[in-house]
């Protein structure tokens, strides 16, 4: 006699508004025009670094809040 399959719950993928995927998609924007502009204008690696880090810490934010 054949054994019945359990039954494997899928989980239910998050909802993601399209504004923060907006937000995601302008703040990863952001951080790639950073990076020309530390080139172009020869803005100093600290500063650009503490740019980054609070792009970082924003876009985390912004995923946090779906």
């Amino acid at each position: 006699m054949a054994k019945k399959k359990k039954a494997v719950k899928k989980k239910a993928k998050p909802k993601v508004s399209k504004a923060s995927v907006s937000i995601e998609n302008d703040i990863r924007d952001i951080v790639n025009w950073l990076a020309v502009f530390k080139e172009e204008y020869d803005i100093p690696r600290e500063a650009v670094s503490v740019l980054r880090a609070k792009l970082e810490a924003l876009a985390r934010k912004a995923s946090v809040c779906r």
